[in-house]
């Protein structure tokens, strides 16, 4: 091995033979202080100098020969050395193997242990959250009873009331539909009073009405045959006197009589208007219906009266859509 300006004396180069190494030597340490040794082995070359040439083969081999054992022997030393260094380092690797190995079994325990401890809390933890999650279940379930017995007695409650009230109302209902059904058979009677008494009223007025309407038919039956026979007489003079007048008389006043108008007759020598005939009679079935109508209550009591005929009836029911059977 070399080093840069430095040569070392103890290892050679494979370039640098015996000799330059010598000259190599002593170059080097010619420069250096020389010690005590060094003069008495000088001055002892000087005054028995080494042996040259053939003289000195033998020391030369000889000194080969050591040379050559001195080199098996440091061969051999480096060899053992070397069986030693790849021994300690196969048995290096193998450490570092087992070492390697060791760790990672104990990296790989510690992780089961850790995975295991993990696993013994979250199952703790979990064993925890279901008790308490059982717990809070339990009061909801209580509290979810309680709540619905309340809400029954709310309702049960509720519900005797609501039956309270609409039996309240049912009497008070049936209480008013018995005086409106006594007000009803009230009305119903006093309308049939009404009506019994308008229809004999009726009856009455008719009868009347007819004796009224037979007399002044007789008496305008007299008038005309009285004026018919005073027409034929004064036909009679006419013809006899070679005139024929007209179907009518003068009168007293100056007035005529039209003996084909019936009603008509002299009073007072004026002009009498015919009387306003009576109305018609009204029937068994027109009393009914009127009656009906009266009981319905949704007529006014003056159109029933001013009705006279079925007819009439049976129209003041369409209008006030009340059913008449005819």
């Amino acid at each position: 091995k070399k080093t840069e300006g430095c040569p070392n004396p103890l290892v050679w180069p494979a370039s640098m033979t015996a000799r330059t190494a010598a000259k190599t030597v002593v170059g080097s340490t010619a420069a250096k202080k020389r010690t005590k040794k060094q003069d008495e082995l000088s001055s002892r070359a000087k005054v028995d100098p080494p042996p040259r040439g053939a003289d000195a083969a033998p020391k030369i081999e000889a000194g080969l020969r050591d040379a050559k054992h001195r080199a098996d022997l440091q061969v051999q030393a480096k060899q053992v050395e070397a069986a030693k260094h790849n021994s300690k380092a196969e048995s290096v690797v193998v450490e570092t193997r087992e070492a390697r190995r060791h760790k990672e079994e104990k990296a790989k325990e510690d992780l089961e242990h850790d995975l295991l401890a993990h696993a013994a809390r979250h199952e703790e933890e979990v064993q925890r959250v279901r008790e308490k999650a059982a717990a809070e279940v339990e009061k909801v379930h209580t509290k979810a009873a309680a709540l619905q017995e309340t809400l029954a007695e709310t309702a049960e409650k509720e519900r005797h009331a609501i039956d309270e009230s609409m039996q309240a109302a049912a009497e008070r209902r049936a209480k008013q539909v018995g005086e409106v059904v006594a007000k009803g058979h009230q009305e119903s009677v006093k309308v049939e009073k009404a009506a019994s008494k308008v229809q004999e009223k009726t009856k009455n007025k008719a009868a009347k009405q007819a004796a009224k309407q037979a007399a002044a038919e007789e008496r305008h039956a007299a008038k005309v045959g009285e004026i018919a026979a005073k027409g034929a007489e004064e036909v009679a003079k006419v013809a006899a006197v070679g005139y024929l007048g007209g179907a009518v008389s003068p009168t007293r006043g100056g007035e005529t009589i039209d003996p084909t108008t019936p009603g008509t007759g002299e009073v007072g020598g004026k002009y009498r208007a015919p009387e306003r005939p009576s109305p018609p009679p009204i029937t068994m079935d027109g009393a009914k219906l009127m009656l009906k109508l009266m009981q319905a209550g949704t007529v006014p009591n003056e159109e029933v009266l001013r009705a006279n005929t079925v007819d009439e009836y049976f129209a003041l029911g369409v209008k006030y859509q009340i059913a008449l059977e005819p």
